[in-house]
């Protein structure tokens, strides 16, 4: 589908319906519950799908058809983890045969220049990677209201709250 994304129904009746075209009434909605996890998550991911799910059905936010979406955040989150605890592992490895090859002149100093050359190379491919997925993890993240400046764009599927005195008439 071409050009922009449609505003959310909720969205134009909290700006006043600026473009004055007709509301969709008939917008879907969805039950708000924890959805099963439909992919093969880490224990980072996992561990961020529970925390997750949970937080955004409490907040209305997550239904039954956001499961996959949700699941490809939590595999960026965990690949985001797993890059950012690499590189300084990396870095430590480059740091110690640099070392030694500064210290070593003999046939051993070619499989050491090889190998910080894989390091380095290993290095800046794992900085693209999570360049990369930090910026689909603010797209990701967009979408179920995690960042500020998008919460307000969230609609909420929540059911009204009761005020106490319409509950004493019940």
């Amino acid at each position: 589908m071409r050009g922009r994304k449609n505003t959310p129904t909720a969205l134009k009746v909290l700006t006043g319906n600026p473009g004055h075209r007709p509301l969709n009434d008939a917008e879907p909605e969805y039950d708000n519950v924890i959805p099963e996890c439909p992919l093969e998550l880490d224990e980072v991911g996992l561990k961020e799908w529970d925390s997750l799910s949970k937080t955004l059905v409490d907040a209305g936010v997550l239904t039954v058809v956001d499961a996959n979406t949700l699941a490809v955040y939590c595999w960026i989150w965990s690949q985001i983890t797993y890059f950012t605890s690499l590189i300084p592992k990396l870095e430590v490895e480059l740091n110690l045969l640099t070392e030694q090859a500064a210290e070593i002149d003999n046939d051993e100093t070619a499989w050491h220049k090889s190998r910080i050359k894989t390091i380095k190379k290993d290095i800046g491919t794992a900085r693209s990677e999570l360049r990369h997925l930090s910026t689909q993890n603010v797209s990701y993240s967009a979408l179920f209201g995690l960042d500020p400046s998008s919460r307000g764009k969230i609609r909420a599927n929540k059911p009204p709250k009761k005020n106490e005195e319409d509950s004493l008439f019940d």
